[in-house]
């Protein structure tokens, strides 16, 4: 909790600095980054994070198990050169897509050559570049088929073989429409451009090395964390992250954690404060989409009980949580309705009256963050009324299976 900056004490770093401790900020939701950094910097206004963006201090990178991140320049090359795919991966989508590695090899030209100049968007490229190379391809997946251009795959594999990088447009915070939040798939990504990836000097810098210095991170930042973790989390195999930990073990300790069991991992220079923790504390949040504390994890007893993980891990995605001292208590979503902010909760457990106050509390907290005046009114149901709840306030389906609405010609 301390070194992901839930705790009170903790709220008063700086967007690039919560974003180093945390190994990146996950942006797969161009959301995300801006509630992650809500619940960990006191005072936090969407335009903190629009400057470093601005100011290019923060870099999108596509990175461990293929998620977008935001990490600060300085930890850019390592982690573009740690996860970087290797030829093999990018062979065998090739080989899907039925394209061959001369079409790869000519396609990729042309893209680099327009995006010499400056940044473009997909649609400016495909503009460009050889109409010959926009055409289109499909590829079945089961009972679906996939289609899009050469285009489209090349530059995806650009961007996962690091010679490309994306970058997202701020938000115009005010712009956001909520309703629906958590209850349905919700990026608000306005328009991403494309440009060449600037490693620089840092580039000497070899895979191993490179995923050396992650996997120490990651221990020095999430720690303690099991080799299975590390894995998940770098989406590498656990053999080769076995060797990792053999090779910088004299800067590891392994402790025990009662209900985690033994074989964890934490940084040698981490011990003292570990042990003298202060374990007397009390914090709500609400934490968004695929939040870094919530996706930090493959073992994920330490956070929720485990007969509710597939409710807020649908298909292995984090939905928005509630975390009351370090433990996921619900999901959360929002609805709106006649100019009233709706937090509509699916509690997992019993709360005692205290912890609802705090949630009541918080929650209008973040209402005001996310829509100014508006009125809040949180809501906080077991699972039967919940789905009562949100069954009723939009005719659409939602990532957590709520079914669809029925709906009636009334004349509105």
């Amino acid at each position: 909790m301390v070194k992901n900056h839930l705790l009170r004490q903790s709220g008063k770093g700086s967007v690039v600095g919560v974003a180093d401790d945390l190994c990146g900020l996950h942006a797969t939701s161009s959301i995300t980054p801006y509630l992650s950094l809500f619940n960990r910097i006191d005072g936090f206004s969407p335009e903190d994070l629009n400057l470093e963006l601005g100011l290019k201090r923060l870099q999108r990178v596509r990175a461990m198990r293929g998620t977008l991140f935001l990490v600060s320049r300085e930890m850019f090359p390592v982690v573009a050169i740690a996860t970087r795919a290797s030829e093999d991966k990018i062979l065998r989508a090739l080989l899907r897509w039925h394209i061959s590695n001369q079409e790869f090899q000519t396609v990729s030209k042309a893209i680099l050559s327009t995006l010499n100049q400056h940044s473009k968007t997909i649609v400016e490229i495909k503009r460009d570049v050889p109409r010959k190379f926009s055409r289109t391809i499909a590829r079945k997946m089961g009972w679906r088929v996939m289609k899009r251009t050469k285009v489209d795959e090349v530059l995806n594999l650009l961007v996962v073989q690091g010679r490309l990088q994306s970058q997202a447009e701020p938000l115009v915070w005010n712009d956001v429409k909520w309703d629906g939040y958590g209850l349905r798939f919700f990026s608000a990504i306005r328009k991403i451009t494309y440009s060449p990836t600037q490693i620089g000097t840092d580039d000497i810098l070899d895979t191993n090395s490179a995923r050396t210095k992650l996997v120490e991170l990651y221990i020095r930042r999430h720690g303690p964390v099991a080799i299975d973790d590390i894995a998940w989390w770098m989406d590498l195999s656990r053999k080769i992250v076995a060797n990792i930990v053999d090779s910088i073990s004299g800067e590891l300790v392994n402790i025990r954690i009662r209900d985690l069991g033994h074989g964890l991992l934490l940084h040698r220079q981490d011990l003292n404060t570990f042990e003298h923790l202060d374990k007397k504390y009390s914090s709500v949040h609400f934490l968004p989409y695929e939040d870094p504390y919530a996706k930090g994890f493959k073992l994920k007893q330490r956070l929720i009980d485990h007969k509710f993980e597939r409710i807020a891990y649908p298909t292995g995605g984090a939905l928005p949580t509630v975390l009351v001292d370090s433990r996921i208590v619900g999901t959360w979503g929002i609805t709106i309705a006649d100019h009233v902010t709706r937090l509509v909760i699916r509690k997992f457990v019993p709360l005692e009256r205290g912890t609802v106050e705090k949630i009541r509390e918080e929650g209008q907290t973040l209402g005001r963050f996310l829509t100014g005046e508006m009125s809040t009114e949180v809501i906080i149901e077991g699972e039967k009324r919940w789905r009562q709840i949100v069954a009723t306030s939009r005719p659409s389906y939602y990532v957590t299976g709520t079914p669809r609405q029925k709906e009636t010609c009334d004349g509105t």
